[in-house]
């Protein structure tokens, strides 16, 4: 078991005690220093951590880099904790220390995680140098001991609880409980796109709305046995006697012995992630003290670890680093390794941007969740995750007089075209449409394959292995092939017949799996599925992909597809393809007045540019036959 130093800090009133534990045991002894801030010192620590919290959370909801410049109150803050608190002695060792570091604290309030040593050049802040965890206290000290016990022996109770016999599943499994109170749509729309964008090596359950209750959760428990499980709901709530709890649907409630019974039933123990919603807002967060009891309690439960924020997170920057920290995770780096890594990437990726501060794992940083590393075989064939943004994905490439919403339908073909790039394709066919559809979590497609005992992603590898990687690079564009454009004709008329509103999923399933002649009709017989039977399993499943949920709702009351003017000239000519670069503004904002519309026009090239404000210019590009 890799070797683990333990820094305990107490607070008393004014006085703040330390306690470096070195890991190899007490060659040296362990080494201890205490500080009193005066008046003036605690007034410049409580300004510090006012001015730190003030800069995170003044990131807007548009994702814009905060300015560099900023930054200097969370240097400040690191500099203060790191130069006035702790002794030299104890500096120097942190320095020299490289095994990962536990932090046992009574001051929630206080971001050691944010050390900062100026001596080094450049600087650092101690997260970025080691793996790190912290040990969240509570009242009981029986949850005090838990960690310690842990990692002495194995025979703990809650392991002699596990039922015997139990394998484990090899690659990394995350169970998502999204919206459980189903009062915070933001969730549902994060969590969709976060799985379109995870590798398929990451295995995904999704319980939304009312799935997200505990008899569902027991069930999906003892089936796939998750690693992970991903809460993305309200904020939690304090029982009478103030245990912090997690809402679940129905009025139910996760609390300490629900996690237990949970828990228990699992191989090994999961790591909880808390991603906290209040309503429509990205990034609500409770109370220090809250959020590190809720902590505690859920390792007190049985979790190995829990990861939560500090501080509120834009919402593509928190996909993002979520994406990073998976992926390191299921090529079976230990906690804290793959939390430095995912803040090291970050770091580099935007350097203007310190939202990675913000993460927080209670628990053990040595601990890992698999053992071998299937995500890393998969992580280079996937996009990056700016080519997954709204703004590449494709248009629709047929006209239509009809008021039928497409946006679920443009969402689905951007699927499909990343199948196509991955594949190194030069055409857009069926069969990606398929594999798209098979990717939709929680969809009738995916339902409608496990019921006949299919798995999802073993179909998409078995087309994919009989179609073969083609030869076109990232720059070669991707046509649709004829039949692909009769098959959305198909799809469109079946949502028509069906009296829907929009070319939903069972649409597009439905037109894709009559196509008799088809190379996808062809594999799936070949597979032992009967398309016809699968069309009807399709039909009457009442599964909807969380996506389709999404779409419904964003950017309610717009309709790109039925813009006026120049906007619909370019999407509803004669296309072969049309790829967004950018964002459409026009759609957004083309009823304003200091947004202006200029179409250029040639015979192969229509582009549209808009203006919001000058430096802030955006293309779409369409290219005609």
């Amino acid at each position: 078991m890799e070797q683990l130093a333990l820094l305990h800090i107490t607070r008393t009133d004014s006085v703040y005690r330390f306690r470096l534990e070195p890991p190899v045991g007490p060659v040296s002894g362990p080494l201890e220093s205490s500080v009193e801030l005066t008046t003036e010192q605690q007034e410049r620590l409580r300004r510090a951590l006012q001015s730190a919290s003030q800069y995170m959370q003044s990131s807007d909801s548009k994702g814009q880099a905060r300015r560099s410049g900023s930054s200097d109150a969370l240097v400040s803050l690191g500099r203060f904790l790191f130069d006035t608190l702790l002794s030299s002695v104890i500096q120097e060792s942190l320095r020299q220390l490289d095994t990962p570091l536990l932090l046992n604290t009574n001051t929630p309030d206080i971001p050691w995680e944010l050390l900062y040593d100026s001596k080094p050049a450049p600087g650092h802040f101690l997260c970025q140098h080691m793996s790190i965890g912290r040990q969240a206290n509570s009242q009981s000290s029986q949850t005090q001991r838990l960690f310690q016990v842990e990692r002495l022996s194995p025979e703990t109770s809650l392991h002699k609880s596990r039922k015997p016999g139990r394998r484990e599943t090899q690659g990394l499994t995350v169970l998502f409980l999204v919206n459980p109170t189903s009062e915070c749509p933001i969730a549902e729309e994060e969590v969709a796109t976060l799985c379109t964008t995870l590798p398929e090596a990451i295995s995904r359950i999704i319980l939304y709305r009312q799935q997200a209750n505990q008899l569902e959760m027991r069930l999906r428990f003892n089936a796939d046995m998750p690693q992970v499980l991903h809460y993305a709901g309200p904020i939690p709530a304090a029982t009478s006697t103030g245990e912090p709890t997690l809402a679940l649907a129905g009025h139910t409630r996760l609390d300490t012995n629900a996690a237990t019974q949970l828990f228990s039933s699992l191989p090994k123990r999961p790591l909880v992630v808390l991603s906290y919603y209040d309503g429509s807002q990205v990034g609500a967060l409770p109370p220090y003290e809250i959020e590190a009891l809720a902590a505690s309690n859920l390792m007190a439960a049985g979790a190995s670890a829990v990861l939560a924020m500090r501080w509120p997170v834009n919402a593509q920057r928190a996909r993002e680093f979520t994406i990073l920290f998976y992926q390191e995770t299921a090529d079976g780096v230990s906690l804290g390794e793959a939390l430095r890594r995912a803040r090291s990437t970050m770091a580099q990726r935007h350097p203007g941007d310190l939202s990675w501060l913000s993460y927080v794992l209670y628990g053990d940083p040595t601990g890992s969740l698999v053992a071998s590393s299937p995500g890393g075989r998969d992580r280079n064939l996937e996009l990056s995750l700016d080519a997954l943004d709204d703004d590449h994905l494709m248009q629709p490439m047929f006209s239509s007089s009809n008021a039928l919403d497409r946006r679920f339908l443009q969402e689905v073909l951007g699927l499909a075209l990343m199948e196509a790039r991955r594949m190194h394709k030069d055409y857009l066919g069926t069969p990606h449409l398929f594999i798209a559809l098979t990717k939709l979590d929680g969809g009738c497609t995916q339902d409608a394959l496990r019921s006949l005992n299919f798995s999802p992603k073993q179909v998409r590898d078995v087309i994919r292995l009989a179609l073969g990687n083609g030869k076109a690079t990232s720059d070669t564009p991707i046509l649709p092939t004829r039949r692909c454009k009769e098959i959305l004709q198909t799809a469109e008329r079946n949502a028509l017949n069906a009296g829907s509103t929009s070319i939903d999923e069972r649409a597009i399933a439905q037109a894709v799996l009559s196509e008799k002649d088809g190379v996808t009709h062809e594999l799936l017989t070949k597979m032992g599925i009967n398309p016809s039977q699968l069309i009807e399993t399709i039909l009457l499943s009442n599964a909807r992909a969380l996506l389709e949920l999404v779409v419904d709702r964003r950017e309610h009351g717009r309709d790109r597809d039925r813009a006026d003017g120049p906007v619909a000239d370019l999407l509803h000519g004669p296309a072969h393809l049309v790829r967004v670069e950018r964002r459409d503004l026009a759609a957004e904002f083309g009823d304003r007045d200091d947004v202006n519309v200029e179409v250029a026009r040639d015979e192969r090239h229509r582009t549209l540019t808009t203006s919001k404000r000058p430096g802030d210019e955006r293309r779409l590009v369409a290219t005609f036959a």
